[in-house]
């Protein structure tokens, strides 16, 4: 038969072949087909993703930071009021005292001595007071007898004046040594503890000379700097919460001061910590957080919808309904306020325009995705505002 076909008609085997060849790929093709079937639907299998609905709100309350640093309500340089020789030290630097102890002492030995000779003198004066007694009694009887001139006798009463006058003077001048006697122990004003020294055992003090530093121990308070609208929202008494850390301390305006700083233009407020607070020393800074509202239009979103977008701007992705499937539009914001889990962004959409909420790396421009359902609002992701406690 191939023999036959061949002698007679070799166009025909030709044709015949070729049409053989293109059945076998046909039939070879459609196997291959239906075998990738189920690898091309998952090819194409749609990604799902998590969506929200923004709400236009007309402001928002940002939550402004302020330090706050911690101090003693008081802390004191103390020295002596008269000058002299350090004797004693009786507390060292980290030592507890009481209000009344005593801290230093300096040497009494001169002032010893000038009370002697006061002593001394004030006995000789006293002596002399009681003979001008005697000798005035005696004149104005002989006055009266017209035995002495009154001249002789006024000048025995005015003697008689001006000894009792000495001897006042002189302990006037005694009582004065035993107050400058006392002013020789310096003693605590407060509870507290002894900060540094200044001077050391055997030194020469004078006057005025700071000696020891002694900070109070007990209820502490915090100093921060605020601005001029921003003292007006604090009144005194009233109840604040600070953060140390992930730790809220409780503490109450003590006064807001009604003067600006020159450098600076702001005021400060001291605020009364909690008695209860017994981790915190001097020097620590806390955090008090300001709510101010603040006028823009816009919705709050979670920052993981936010994603880089053209021109250094930043961008939410939409989600439009599209033939049975959702599509993936980029929309430009501008982030206005951001905190570490959220942001509130301005820009131009509409209240409920439905946005992706996470997954930026898994979804580009124009891409179909399925929604999860059920779609969330926006609405409470605004957090309240920190810092006041109305209690």
């Amino acid at each position: 038969m191939y023999q036959f076909l061949v002698n007679n008609n070799p166009r025909r085997l030709l044709v015949i072949l070729l049409l053989s060849s293109a059945l076998v790929l046909a039939l070879l093709m459609f196997a291959s087909g239906d075998r990738m079937k189920p690898a091309l639907s998952n090819s194409h299998q749609l990604v799902s993703v998590e969506t929200a609905l923004l709400t236009l709100q007309p402001s928002f309350v940002e939550q402004h930071r302020i330090l706050a640093q911690v101090e003693h309500i008081n802390v004191s340089n103390l020295g002596f009021d008269i000058s002299g020789t350090l004797a004693q030290l009786l507390v060292d630097e980290g030592q507890r005292v009481q209000q009344g102890q005593a801290i230093a002492k300096l040497d009494t030995e001169r002032l010893t001595a000038d009370r002697s000779q006061l002593l001394a003198s004030l006995k000789r004066k006293e002596a002399e007071a009681e003979l001008a007694r005697v000798t005035s009694t005696r004149t104005v009887e002989l006055a009266k007898k017209k035995l002495v001139s009154q001249q002789i006798a006024d000048e025995a009463r005015l003697a008689l004046t001006s000894a009792k006058a000495a001897v006042a003077e002189t302990q006037a001048a005694i009582a004065r040594l035993e107050v400058e006697q006392s002013k020789t122990v310096l003693v605590a004003p407060f509870d507290g503890m002894l900060q540094k020294r200044y001077a050391d055992q055997g030194a020469v003090i004078s006057a005025g000379q700071t000696v020891i530093r002694l900070q109070q121990t007990g209820q502490l308070r915090a100093r921060m700097a605020v601005s001029g609208k921003d003292a007006s929202a604090l009144k005194e008494g009233q109840k604040i919460t600070l953060l140390n850390g992930g730790e809220s301390i409780v503490a109450y305006v003590e006064a807001v001061i009604e003067n600006k700083q020159r450098e600076t233009r702001t005021q400060d407020v001291l605020l009364l910590l909690d008695t209860g607070v017994t981790d915190l020393v001097a020097g620590d800074t806390l955090i008090f957080s300001l709510p101010r509202e603040v006028h823009v239009v816009g919705s709050w979103v979670p920052r993981s919808a936010l994603s880089a977008g053209v021109r250094g701007m930043w961008q939410l992705m939409t989600v439009v309904d599209s033939e049975q499937s959702f599509l993936v539009q980029p929309l430009l914001v501008n982030i206005e306020y951001f905190d570490a889990e959220r942001a509130f962004v301005s820009g131009v959409f509409t209240d409920n325009t439905q946005i992706v909420t996470g997954g930026m790396h898994k979804i580009q421009p124009d891409q179909r995705v399925s929604v999860q359902q059920p779609v969330l609002t926006m609405q409470s992701i605004g957090a309240n505002p920190l810092g006041f406690n109305h209690d």
